[in-house]
């Protein structure tokens, strides 16, 4: 168990088109995890384990997929690389178009090298890969992306059927709700499995799923025939 006195911080990466559910699924789980904290070890209401800063590669004010505007912390260029401990990366059709953003690319490459963690969900893992951070590794994103990415970075092992894997600090995750999962994993990690089922409880989320449990269920797939 780490100290109380401990804080993690978290720079979740914006860019247009990005998905809101995998920048507030994982989120929320940290935030749930703050209060759990809180409560657990009587701290003051300020207290916070995970501390966040959304940092946009594009303007201040980016635009979801789904329309929801979201207003940044920080630009890029006002941050340093060095000063966080975990990197969020969610996915989203926007992903492709921040490739081509090589400030990003070399601001990923620095931040993972002092990052305790680099989490992406969905294609948010394109990111990670443009960057040279998968090379080698075994990965994985939402299985809708997985032919294409791994088409694009032939150096990664893809897996179109986890919900996330862990290799080394890296944490991938199959997209959507599945960043809830390995947020969750997280936070077992780093507090213990009852803070983990507890902020599922709150979450509504009616199991913890394991990272090597299958994207498409078998009951989904029954309904598809």
């Amino acid at each position: 168990m780490e100290s109380l006195k401990t804080q993690q911080s978290i720079a979740v990466i914006l860019y247009d088109l990005a998905l809101p559910l995998d920048i507030a699924g994982p989120t929320d789980a940290f935030t749930g995890a703050n209060q759990y904290w809180r409560t657990a070890h009587n701290l003051e209401t300020d207290h916070r384990y995970y501390k966040f800063l959304y940092i946009s590669a594009d303007d201040r004010v980016i635009k979801t997929k789904s329309g929801l505007k979201i207003t940044a912390d920080a630009l890029l260029s006002e941050t340093s690389p060095t000063d966080y401990d975990v990197i969020l990366v969610p996915g989203g059709d926007g992903v492709f178009k921040a490739l081509k953003n090589t400030a990003l690319i070399e601001w990923m490459k620095t931040a993972y090298l002092h990052s305790k963690r680099t989490m992406s969900v969905c294609s948010g893992a394109a990111l990670l890969a443009e960057a040279g951070l998968l090379t080698g590794k075994k990965a994985c994103s939402h299985w809708f992306s997985c032919e294409r990415l791994q088409a694009k970075y032939p150096n990664v092992n893809f897996d179109p059927a986890s919900l996330y894997i862990s290799d080394g600090k890296i944490i991938t995750s199959a997209g959507v709700t599945s960043g809830i999962d390995m947020a969750l994993a997280v936070i077992e990690a780093d507090m213990g499995r009852t803070a983990a089922l507890e902020v599922a409880r709150h979450l509504v989320v009616h199991l913890k799923r394991a990272g090597n449990q299958q994207q498409f269920s078998g009951p989904l797939k029954a309904q598809l025939k």
